[in-house]
């Protein structure tokens, strides 16, 4: 009879290697050569003592080596295009990753869709077998908010585009569905209260061009719409 064992390893280079064990699953008791390495693959065979009708067998513990990853995200969407998209992108290693979007759940797959608002996400990598440093990148998409409620409680009293507050130089033009221009804002500030000229604005639609940078350092301008609503 043949001694059979649980399947060992593969293990990280430099990690702990539990003594292996002297008894089979069938109970045949022997020892193991050589030494435990637990810095490069190694087979190790397996003596049973003497009287048990046994034969010696060899077991292979795959030892993985420790990588460096780097990980750069780019996002594949146009900004303010609502519910967006972004790849991960990891180099180094053996190519077979696994991902996490800030306290998600790890995946196999590199990308991530439906991200809107304004929060800063982070994203995760490392090697599926876990020999690897974990890398991170944070990122933000662009969004903006489609109404706004100035109705004196403590809820969406102003309009901004608050995703672009890290750019006070920004500057967001307030139209008029007839293309009256009825303020001017920058996204550093708490925004538009719904007036002009001191007066209360009816609920409509009210269009927005804003001035930005993007996230290549190129000038951008981008136009859309929003609804008051009281």
């Amino acid at each position: 009879m043949l001694p059979t064992f649980n399947s060992f390893g593969p293990i990280c280079s430099g990690d702990v290697l539990e003594p292996l064990p002297t008894i089979s699953n069938e109970g045949i008791t022997g020892n193991w050569s050589p030494a435990i390495d637990n810095t490069q693959t190694t087979n190790y065979t397996f003596t049973p003592d003497p009287g048990q009708c046994s034969a010696p067998i060899t077991e292979t513990i795959t030892v993985l080596e420790i990588s460096e990853l780097s990980i750069a995200v780019d996002l594949v969407s146009q900004p303010f295009s609502g519910s967006q998209t972004v790849i991960a992108n990891v180099i180094g290693g053996t190519g077979d990753y696994i991902y996490q979007l800030d306290n998600g759940p790890w995946v196999s797959t590199n990308s991530f869709s439906n991200i809107s608002g304004c929060d800063i996400h982070t994203i995760r990598a490392s090697e599926a077998s876990g020999c690897s440093n974990i890398v991170s990148e944070t990122f933000q998409v662009l969004d903006y908010p489609k109404f706004f409620t100035p109705n004196g409680d403590v809820y969406n009293n102003f309009w901004n585009i608050s995703c672009l507050a890290n750019q006070p130089s920004s500057i967001i033009s307030i139209f008029d569905r007839y293309g009256k221009l009825l303020k001017q804002i920058s996204p550093a500030s708490s925004g538009w209260d719904g007036t002009y000229n001191g007066n209360l604005m009816p609920s409509n639609d009210y269009w927005f061009q804003v001035n930005y940078i993007d996230n290549d350092g190129l000038p951008r301008v981008f136009s859309s719409h929003f609804s008051l609503k009281r």
